[in-house]
């Protein structure tokens, strides 16, 4: 259930306990609910951050505040949240079948072609090194993205583990030789953890990441050399394309149960690559530029996002 209500495990803990606090009919004030949680956890969780997490808990719509320093669960909200989570679960559902069947694709073509592609399997660390080697050398690179690391800093570069592959996109950007295109959703949450991994702050992280969405609209304008476009469905397969006087380089990213990448297939193929660029610019095709004005108003309002999930923590003493 806490997947589906889009919580962290200790924000999910939080939940349970004023859940059993208001089932055995005790007021389920922050003293009490903080007690509770050092009784069933055995640690305490300090008042600034119990706070934190309550504000956080009203503004999904898990919790409501009943009275005064009286909290209890929305059931109204939570009702509307599984609602949602199964639309989108259906969607998911749906994707996942499309993105199976290109994957079976790809492995076929693997298996059968003639041409005998040189495959690798590639650890975390084996891949963003690859995948700085194969942006360095190509003269158009397509990727997908979470968010677009060409807008990272060192420090978050570095919390994510490309720091050799933002170092190389950007570098591209520099020198201006390679078209670099990128397909993202835009995740802010992926972005604020990486930022929150750089700096071990929520508050640093909220003003980090609104940085870097300042950094990434700068970029999109400037530089001539790079397209981002935005899509809000989801993208299938997560992979980046080196093309040189063709198509020559495919690297599949791999994610695990909690969807961070932890490693990727490198296949040196010209058909594979070639196959593999085809199914990714059409996808390309239908997402928005964020140069155009539409993507200036996405990139707008993913600042209004930010501001709407990691706002309040500014406003903690």
């Amino acid at each position: 259930m806490r997947r589906w209500l889009g919580l962290t495990q200790q924000q999910f803990d939080i939940v349970k306990v004023i859940y059993r606090v208001g089932n055995r009919g005790l007021v389920s004030s922050p003293k009490v609910v903080q007690r509770e949680y050092r009784l069933e956890h055995g640690r305490l969780i300090i008042k600034p951050n119990l706070f934190n997490i309550l504000r956080i808990l009203q503004q999904k719509r898990v919790v409501r505040r009943v009275a005064q320093g009286e909290y209890a669960l929305d059931y109204e909200g939570v009702s509307k949240i599984m609602v949602a989570a199964r639309v989108r679960l259906e969607g998911e559902r749906e994707e996942l079948d499309k993105t199976s069947g290109q994957v079976d694709q790809f492995f076929r073509e693997v298996t059968y072609s003639k041409e005998h592609p040189d495959v690798n399997y590639l650890e975390g660390g084996e891949l963003y090194g690859a995948l700085a080697e194969a942006a360095s050398k190509s003269l158009v690179f397509w990727a997908t993205a979470d968010f677009p690391l060409t807008a990272y800093s060192p420090e978050l570069a570095h919390a994510a583990g490309a720091s050799r592959f933002v170092e190389a996109l950007q570098q591209k950007l520099v020198d201006k030789k390679t078209s670099v295109n990128l397909l993202t959703g835009l995740s802010t949450d992926s972005l604020f953890n990486d930022g929150f991994r750089a700096h071990g702050d929520p508050k640093n992280a909220y003003r980090v990441i609104q940085n870097t969405v300042d950094r990434l609209a700068t970029q999109v304008s400037s530089s001539g050399n790079l397209d981002v476009r935005y899509s809000d469905a989801p993208v299938g397969l997560d992979i980046a394309i080196a093309e040189t006087q063709q198509p020559s380089e495919f690297i599949l990213l791999i994610r695990d149960e909690h969807n961070d990448i932890r490693g990727g297939i490198r296949v040196r193929s010209h058909k594979t690559a070639a196959n593999a660029l085809r199914s990714f610019q059409k996808a390309y095709s239908q997402a928005v530029k964020l140069k155009s004005p539409q993507g200036k108003e996405i990139l707008r309002e993913v600042k209004s996002d930010i501001q709407r999930k990691y706002g309040i923590l500014e406003d903690e003493n």
